[in-house]
């Protein structure tokens, strides 16, 4: 009986991401540009190796991304902050570098992303996590357009994204889990709403919320 050959199979390559730390003590600006902005004083940049992450564990309203053309792969934001971004150039999202969540909001605190410039993700699907701490659930509010002809928005974890201004996605959006609040009829972009798949837990409250009078008809199939 012939002996069975062994075989060399190559690991896939595994890179820690580069994760980028603010805790906004320039002297000088609030701005992302500003390496002094950042733990270790080194700004984000596009194409880190493994990943780019930008975290924000402290308490900050005045942080403007600033730097042009950036694309980061994880925002996080820590729990039971009061901690608010603001976009002036746009900011890419790769939807399709890191096996977790595009936005991460731990829960228990208040958040923000605003515009006026837009969350530009690549797809297939931009994934927002806002959870729960201490039994408090967070709530991420965005006045930044999110975009992508082709991107899907998950919502996950049981806390609240409340969307404030029109976007441009087309790829629908999915409510796994907790609420999606939104003020205008085309917060939600464009392609069919769904609240609830096989991934939401069990006994979860979730749906999709209207948190002002829509006064238009609401374009969205909800299924």
């Amino acid at each position: 009986m012939p002996r069975p050959r062994l075989a060399v199979q190559r690991l896939e390559d595994r890179t820690t991401p580069a994760t980028f730390t603010w805790d906004g003590d320039s002297p000088n600006t609030d701005n992302w540009s500003d390496p002094l902005n950042w733990a270790g004083g080194v700004a984000p940049f596009t194409g880190a190796a493994g990943g780019t992450i930008v975290s924000f564990p402290v308490n900050d309203q005045n942080s403007f991304q600033d730097i042009a053309g950036l694309i980061v792969d994880q925002i996080v934001f820590a729990q039971n902050t009061v901690t608010t971004i603001t976009l002036t150039p746009p900011l890419g999202v790769n939807s399709a570098c890191l096996p977790a969540n595009d936005i991460l909001a731990t829960g228990g605190g208040s958040y923000g992303i605003a515009g006026p410039a837009a969350l530009n993700p690549t797809g297939p699907t931009f994934t927002v996590q806002v959870g729960t701490a201490g039994g408090v659930a967070g709530t991420l509010t965005t006045t930044a357009p999110i975009t992508g002809a082709n991107v899907q928005l998950a919502k996950l974890g049981a806390g609240t994204l409340a969307l404030n201004t029109n976007s441009t996605y087309g790829g629908g959006t999915v409510v796994q889990n907790g609420f999606i609040d939104f003020t205008t009829n085309a917060a939600l972009g464009t392609g069919a709403v769904t609240v609830g798949n096989a991934n939401t837990p069990a006994g979860a409250a979730l749906g999709v919320r209207a948190a002002a009078p829509i006064l238009s008809p609401f374009a969205n199939p909800i299924t």
